[in-house]
């Protein structure tokens, strides 16, 4: 009678707008006070088609799990410190020290603190997910959910996995299957914050299946184990079949639904329902490859970490439907080698890149620590594609071979990348599309961002960088400034987003777009920015960009760059007869000094022999010098510091320019 009842509840709950609407959660609540979240025994084994993880052969995966002794040679010979490094971040693991997010080194001690945020100690309760505050724009606590989900998405477990291949020690499989069980106690299913964003549970589930796949011989691996650890992940595909997070301009958050639901389906067939994950996920990867990647191959949420991450959640399940026989279509790849070209493009040549737009530290799966730690180098991607298309100049931006590939390859011997010819990088690449446009020679290079705000008009990722550079010579000058944090400090999150703290022109101390209209996660815009294409000019390269986002004034910026430096003019048109106020400014990278004469700037590092000097001219007579003011600048989530921006100004009727001349000195 209690199932009949229950299911009756259940069944009911659905019949409200898909689950949503306040009977639903009303029936819901009912159905958890009576007979609690958890998958019974007897529904689970009837879940099943066969027993699972059990007597079988392991289903074909990114690398072959059969075959340890040669991968694991064939690791060691190809990267012969890639092992001290493995089994160094494990063991720090081992202790349960995480830094997150910009918590700095946390020592959880001996159970793992799933649902806080460490930073300030704010707990989730076990609340039914839909009825859970994670984010308030007023709080008396800074918390940031975003915590406690990153830790709960389990990326070192393939860390955990490589070190118990490479040592045979027991302590990593054991370390991660406490943690598994420790998890699934703490979080039982609909309860908690972890449950609250299905991406969250997709990326979770997936790395449960990856670093299972390394430790599936333990012999700390268990019946009562299995039937745990797979009542879970049933828990975990339902979830998120029954939350996928689409919408009227779906984004990352959908875009991983689909990969987690293809792993799960591709390495759990023994699941009844892992034929539906299979094709729900494939069907989201396949028409959001299409909608969401622009015809240049840039992720249309205008963010370079985030194109990051959505190469990482569609290229990672195309490999494994390629191991498991599916077809990927010509155009499918293509969409990818377009994808690794923009990699490439916001690469700077020290390996560093441009964080346009946001920056979470988002990832999807992390066979390599060392790229986990270093927020802000993408070569791994490049070195993925270098090896998969045979690309050459993928190569040479790459530099070198990486462990992230070797495993996502199913360990392809040195010989490969051997063969590979490297040919030189493009000297420019423009995404008319997307909005970027790049420029490379030798140890310089120089980005411009000149876009839509993304998500068909909807923003979410984007910032209002309309005409912001950065610039690269040796070293970092002129910077993007990062993110800073989401909702834990929306003044902090909004200061990141504003044009004042882009190096570009900003008019009559006015936003381009409203950061207030429409909350910290929209940019609504309903401007057309032009950006031209590179010409060359003798000795030079020149590119145009124009828009017009703050009523009557339209901007143009015109950059010039040639063997010794670069030669920026801003012009602005007024098309009423108001004064106007023009301030043009350049947000430094932190370790620059400025030493301020009465004519230019001189910019140094004491890191890097180059200096540069600048100076500014104007049309109109209003204009004073360059000054400098405090600017802020975020290398990577929940950290930020603050840096010097240069200002130029001026005031004017009709049309003025601005001429900045940034010069190389010896």
């Amino acid at each position: 009678m209690a199932t009949l009842v229950r299911r009756g509840l259940r069944f009911a709950s659905y019949l409200w707008h898909g689950g949503r609407g306040r009977l639903s959660r009303a029936l819901t609540r009912l159905r958890i006070r009576w007979f609690g979240t958890a998958i019974s025994a007897h529904a689970y084994r009837r879940s099943l088609a066969r027993p699972l993880l059990v007597d079988r052969v392991h289903p074909p995966f990114l690398f072959d799990v059969t075959d340890r002794t040669r991968l694991v040679q064939a690791l060691r010979r190809q990267f012969p410190t890639h092992d001290r490094e493995v089994i160094a971040a494990a063991d720090r693991y081992l202790t349960h020290t995480f830094d997150l997010l910009g918590s700095g080194p946390v020592d959880h001690g001996r159970q793992l603190r799933w649902r806080e945020d460490v930073k300030t100690g704010y707990i989730w309760d076990r609340t039914y997910w839909p009825e859970i505050i994670y984010w308030e724009e007023t709080k008396a606590v800074p918390y940031d959910v975003k915590v406690p989900w990153e830790l709960s998405r389990c990326q070192w477990f393939p860390t955990l996995g490589q070190a118990y291949w490479l040592t045979g020690d027991e302590r990593y499989a054991r370390e991660m299957i406490e943690l598994i069980e420790d998890w699934i106690a703490d979080n039982p299913p609909e309860l908690g914050p972890n449950w609250c964003v299905s991406m969250e549970v997709a990326i979770r589930a997936t790395n449960w299946l990856v670093g299972y796949a390394f430790i599936k011989d333990s012999s700390a691996v268990t019946q009562d184990f299995l039937d745990r650890f797979g009542t879970s992940l049933l828990a975990h595909a339902r979830h998120i079949m029954a939350n996928l997070e689409v919408s009227e301009a779906p984004g990352n958050h959908y875009v991983s639904n689909g990969a987690g639901l293809v792993f799960l389906g591709l390495l759990l067939p023994e699941f009844v329902e892992s034929r539906q994950w299979l094709k729900t996920g494939l069907e989201i990867l396949t028409t959001q490859l299409d909608r969401q990647i622009l015809p240049d191959g840039v992720d249309y949420e205008m963010s370079t970490s985030y194109h990051r991450l959505m190469l990482e959640l569609f290229a990672y399940p195309l490999l494994l439907l390629e191991r498991h026989g599916h077809a990927v279509t010509a155009n499918q790849r293509q969409v990818i080698r377009r994808m690794l070209g923009f990699v490439m493009s916001y690469t700077q040549p020290d390996g560093s890149i441009v964080q346009v737009g946001d920056n979470d530290n988002g990832r999807f799966l992390i066979f390599d620590d060392r790229t986990w730690q270093s927020l802000n180098d993408h070569r791994y991607l490049l070195a993925l594609g270098a090896l998969k298309f045979g690309d050459g100049s993928l190569k040479t931006g790459a530099s070198q071979s990486q462990p992230e590939a070797f495993w996502l390859l199913g360990g392809l011997p040195a010989t490969v990348w051997d063969e590979i010819t490297a040919l030189p990088l493009p000297a420019t690449q423009h995404f008319p599309n997307g909005g970027f446009a790049s420029w490379r020679q030798g140890n310089r290079s120089l980005l411009l961002r000149c876009g839509g705000v993304g998500r068909a008009g909807w923003g979410g990722h984007s910032h209002n960088d309309l005409g912001s550079l950065a610039y690269f010579s040796e070293q970092a000058w002129i910077v993007d400034p990062g993110t800073g944090t989401y909702t834990a400090e929306p003044e902090v999150r909004n200061r990141f987003r504003s044009v004042r703290s882009h190096s570009t022109i900003e008019i009559d101390g006015r936003e381009p777009r409203s950061l207030k209209d429409h909350g910290l996660f929209t940019l609504r815009s309903d401007g057309m920015p032009v950006l031209g294409a590179w010409q060359p000019k003798r000795q030079q390269w020149q590119i145009d960009a124009r828009f017009n986002e703050t009523g009557p004034v339209t901007c143009r910026r015109t950059i010039a760059i040639g063997p010794h430096g670069l030669k920026i003019v801003d012009r602005v048109d007024a098309s009423d007869d108001r004064e106007h106020t023009a301030t043009v400014r350049f947000v430094l990278d932190p370790a620059v000094r400025v030493e301020q004469t009465a004519t230019d700037v001189v910019l140094r590092r004491s890191d890097c022999q180059r200096s540069l000097r600048l100076s500014s001219t104007g049309t109109a007579a209003s204009m004073g010098p360059m000054t400098k003011a405090r600017g802020w600048y975020s290398e990577g989530y929940g950290r930020w510091q603050m840096t010097i921006t240069l200002i130029v100004s001026l005031k004017f009727l009709g049309t003025a320019s601005i001429l900045t001349t940034v010069e190389e000195l010896p």
